[in-house]
């Protein structure tokens, strides 16, 4: 798209995108009215037929039909409607979104601001050549959402996205750029992943949690079926009674997948001021990131990964963490060694804080987590004792019911003991970082010129012993804008402040 065609429209199929969560959501209810269908037939074949035979059930099923048929057909108008009326206007300056439907909208973006332009594809996007052009702001209050959503054709995504990143650094350096730098595909990649690395990537990021939601399913969806066909229930009536059991399965599936494919074809380089990203199968992102747009860079680990000492680092700015899709992670799980030589290729500027020790919490904070797990403690032991004595339950409901206590109380127990270990604070010349979590970890590293602002607090028990804890906060969206210092010595955690300051 040549940049002397100022105004244009998103592509067309950006009203199929829209409508295709409606067409999935009617699928589903379709699916579980099944249950109700077969319940009147008790799953016989000749009862379904004589059903069908109805004339009374055959209107109402034409009733319904016209009606659904008639609220898609309005909203599919409302939608064609709108992109209709929907203009998108490049200025030297300014990117606006301009609607006129029943309600004039306009959006305009000053190009200055502008922290990040990526561009993502499903599946559904590759297979028609069109592209997501996401376009966020250093801007507080949309840190939780994308500020404009463009729908393009590929090659014409690409050109925007570059003529943008060209007139962001020309305003910023007030010089006039002959030719922005862009991402060859031929060139070389500071970081590329190989089969072994996607597949151990996906092992390293699963969540236990979705583990074991995936086996409990399926058990109860294997005892389910077991136990409905001893009952003299038909194959097809007892799948229509699990669904619920069907679509976690599923679901649970899909998470790990997820979890395998999600760095397919990983690439990452360090630019003259930008850090190329690129990775993805069924929805590939491609991120050219300013590197003084980058707010923090927090290093991960599972449960799994901490386990084998396998970390991976994602990037924190303004936009790029408001969703899953969106989440800009520069490394795949490595080795500590690894990690520190792909920080120093890409983001140097955070090196000091994987090279610096991090100095853990002081003795006596055990004090306040042994205070802390014996008041939870007597919290969970009255729950279960008042369920005892008023709810008068069976002797094998009481059974679960001090097995689940103990079970909590144990689960509480490891997490303090691991909390404990694992949060701790690194104090640099130029960053702060700030390590937290229980059985899985989270090291952030932040720049002291990128902190908005420190809380420090103190109870009266953590006063007498003399020690603080607080939280760090930055300019990001809702999940990635707050950072928990643990227990720290007061002169300790002042010397926190007192860098913030001088910046």
């Amino acid at each position: 798209m040549s940049m002397e065609t100022k105004r244009f429209r998103n592509h067309f199929s950006d009203v199929i995108e829209q409508l295709g969560g409606l067409l999935i959501f009617l699928f589903i209810v379709g699916v579980q009215s099944i249950p109700d269908i077969l319940s009147d037939t008790d799953g016989d074949s000749n009862d379904v037929v004589a059903l069908i035979d109805n004339p009374k059930y055959t209107m109402i099923v034409i009733i319904v039909v016209i009606t659904i048929m008639a609220v898609l057909g309005l909203i599919i108008g409302f939608k064609v409607r709108r992109w209709y009326k929907t203009w998108i206007i490049i200025g030297n300056d300014t990117i606006t979104v301009e609607r006129n439907t029943l309600r004039s909208v306009k959006n305009t973006v000053g190009i200055k601001n502008i922290s990040n332009v990526n561009i993502n594809q499903n599946i559904f996007e590759m297979i028609i050549g069109t592209c997501n052009l996401k376009l966020d702001t250093n801007s507080l209050s949309t840190a939780d959402s994308t500020d404009i959503k463009l729908i393009l054709k590929k090659q014409q995504g690409e050109e925007l996205r570059n003529y943008i990143n060209r007139r962001v650094e020309e305003i910023n350096t007030g010089t006039i750029l002959e030719k922005e730098e862009e991402v060859n595909p031929y060139v070389k990649y500071d970081i590329e992943v190989t089969s072994k690395d996607i597949i151990t990537n996906g092992f390293y990021s699963l969540s236990v949690g979705t583990i074991l939601l995936f086996l409990g399913s399926l058990a109860g969806f294997i005892a389910g079926i077991v136990s409905d066909v001893n009952d003299g229930k038909t194959i097809i009536a007892s799948l229509g009674g699990a669904i619920t059991l069907i679509i976690l399965i599923i679901g649970s599936l899909y998470s790990m997948a997820k979890s395998f494919l999600k760095m397919y074809d990983f690439k990452a380089r360090r630019g003259k001021n930008k850090l190329y990203i690129k990775y993805g199968l069924y929805n590939k992102v491609d991120f050219a990131i300013p590197i003084d747009k980058i707010n923090a860079i927090v290093v991960h680990q599972t449960f799994i990964a901490r386990i084998f000492r396998k970390y991976s680092a994602e990037i924190v700015n303004v936009g790029l963490n408001d969703d899953d899709k969106a989440s800009a992670y520069f490394t795949f799980y490595c080795s500590r060694k690894q990690l520190k030589s792909y920080i120093d290729k890409l983001l140097p500027e955070f090196s000091e804080g994987i090279d610096g020790d991090i100095k853990k919490q002081p003795d006596k904070a055990k004090i306040k987590y042994i205070v802390d797990f014996l008041i939870n403690s007597v919290i969970v032991l009255i729950v279960a004792a008042s369920i005892i004595y008023y709810v008068n339950p069976s002797k094998v409901f009481e059974m679960a019911i001090v097995a689940g206590s103990t079970f909590i109380l144990f689960y509480m127990f490891i997490a303090k003991i691991l909390s404990f270990i694992t949060c701790g604070v690194f104090i640099g010349d130029e960053l702060v970082g700030v390590r937290e979590g229980s059985m899985g970890t989270r090291y952030s590293l932040i720049k002291y010129c990128n902190i908005q602002y420190i809380t420090i607090n103190q109870n009266i028990l953590e006063e007498k012993l003399r020690i603080a804890k607080g939280g760090l906060h930055i300019l990001a969206s809702m999940l990635h804008d707050d950072y928990l210092i643990p227990y720290m010595d007061e002169n300790e955690i002042s010397s926190i402040y007192n860098n913030i300051i001088k910046e």
